[in-house]
């Protein structure tokens, strides 16, 4: 097969994965909107910085603090599929700064360089997310955002102020990024 070929099939498989994730997050924007269910769950608490005073009262009194949702595996499916296809299109584009003849060397060294660099951010985010699956969580989705910050979304109902603390000292001894860069959420 040509060069060409694979990367038509390549770019064919990113839209499919694509699809697929829109599809996900309109059917989850739904459930957290109650449109799929009649119950309204007011109980159920989403905590997106663990460093914040909301989430000292959240999690010292014990309450939920993740998301319900309808499968929280196929939502971790879509977070991953999501991030597949974006890494998929950025990396099309560098190979298509590499190929083009009217390039510079400065521009094809660039993009080179960050090919390089998503594949380092996608080992590292394998690498956590088996490590924390390895203590005993479901599934993981582990995210490195354009901000800095990285994104960890659990499958479990209730995450304790030890087990973010965990998480965020795994994080840290892998990628030696400060916890305040850490975002730590639950779907169950």
């Amino acid at each position: 097969m040509s060069l060409k070929v694979k990367r038509i099939l390549a770019l064919c498989v990113c839209c499919v994965l694509l699809a697929a994730a829109i599809y996900q997050n309109v059917r989850h924007d739904g459930v957290e909107s109650g449109a799929d269910s009649g119950d309204e769950s007011e109980d159920v608490v989403f905590v997106q910085d663990y460093n914040s005073e909301e989430a000292d009262s959240i999690l010292g009194d014990g309450v939920p603090t993740g998301v319900k949702c309808d499968n929280a595996l196929d939502y971790i499916a879509g977070l991953r599929i999501e991030r597949e296809a974006d890494r998929s299109a950025y990396t099309e584009e560098c190979l298509a700064i590499i190929d083009d003849t009217s390039s510079t060397e400065s521009e094809i060294l660039s993009a080179q360089d960050e090919i390089l660099t998503v594949n380092s951010i996608t080992e590292c985010e394998d690498a956590l997310e088996s490590a924390l699956k390895n203590r005993g969580y479901d599934d993981v989705y582990v995210g490195f955002g354009d901000d800095g910050f990285i994104d960890v979304v659990l499958v479990a109902e209730n995450i304790t102020q030890s087990e973010v603390e965990t998480i965020a000292t795994v994080v840290y001894s892998q990628t030696e990024i400060s916890p305040e860069y850490l975002t730590v959420s639950s779907v169950y």
